[in-house]
């Protein structure tokens, strides 16, 4: 018999969890906790493949927790699951947490059941895969989407020829479908009135290796879900930036890069979901798999 994996689902509300444990127990071994430290306790002393953990919780929130998570077992897919959609929080989730989806409460079964197993699966496949080393390349190709320079300007000074910009959308799309070693795309969210947001989904679908970041000062919780669940954005950055700032989220979108090149099994985690009724989706999908 199949040993069934293993679910946490985190919440401070009784029902909730009672709920939850009733509706994934039959095909799941479940744990549910109360609080940050609790789930924690179970993280330490357990295999689990993926937590599902609420946001505002007394003491330690739900980001907070997931990036615990993340350091303690890094196979464990992080799921945030929420009835608020602050887009504070949701950048948290995005650049400490690296959650693999964002849900909002209350949710749909079929949905909600989709994207878990969907975690599991991907878990069981990463768990038993050496630990990462920190690895180098000479070959980091890096482009630039912004129709600002600063971004621009800030990183030439520290990788030169490397790093490529463009401001228009034609542009960005022929460098992302033809550019070599193309390695991380820096983008904002929108380039001279352009939106740039469909673009980089299908890019992610075509190219799951390459490692986006956002930079702009766009706050939309709404358009950063679905940058989560449809994107899988590595990073996403606020304008106006500092140097220091890009060159660490530059240099960690680097690393993950190269250790999905040594380990392939780690794409699957950046699998997105598709926009649904989308033409223009498709077409850019159909752009980017000229390749």
């Amino acid at each position: 018999m199949t040993k069934k994996a293993t679910l946490l689902f985190v919440d401070d509300e009784p029902m909730i969890l009672k709920t939850l444990e009733i509706l994934f127990k039959s095909h799941y071994h479940v744990y549910t906790a109360s609080s940050g430290e609790a789930a924690l306790n179970i993280i330490e002393n357990e295999t689990v493949h993926a937590i599902i953990s609420d946001q505002r919780m007394p003491n330690m929130c739900g980001t907070t927790l997931l990036e615990h998570v993340k350091k303690i077992s890094p196979h464990t897919l992080r799921l945030l699951l929420t009835g608020y959609s602050e887009s504070d929080k949701m950048i948290s989730a995005v650049n400490e947490a690296e959650i693999f989806r964002y849900m909002t409460k209350p949710w749909d079964f079929d949905e909600i059941q989709t994207r878990v197993s969907q975690a599991v699966k991907i878990s069981q496949n990463i768990k038993h895969c050496p630990a990462q080393e920190h690895l180098t390349s000479i070959n980091n190709e890096i482009l630039v989407i912004d129709d600002e320079v600063d971004t621009y300007n800030m990183l030439s000074h520290q990788y030169d020829s490397s790093v490529t910009r463009t401001s228009t959308l034609a542009s960005a799309c022929e460098h992302m479908t033809h550019q070599d070693n193309l390695t991380v795309v820096i983008s904002d969210m929108t380039v001279n009135g352009d939106d740039m947001i469909i673009p980089l989904k299908a890019l992610k679908l075509a190219r799951p290796d390459i490692v986006t970041i956002i930079v702009t000062q766009v706050q939309d919780a709404q358009l950063l879900m679905g940058l989560i669940n449809q994107a899988q954005i590595f990073r996403f950055l606020q304008k106006p930036i500092n140097n220091q700032i890009l060159d660490t989220a530059v240099q960690a979108a680097i690393q993950h890069y190269l250790q999905m090149q040594q380990r392939p099994e780690l794409l699957a985690c950046h699998a997105i979901e598709i926009p649904r009724h989308s033409t223009e989706f498709n077409t850019f999908k159909k752009i980017f798999e000229k390749k």
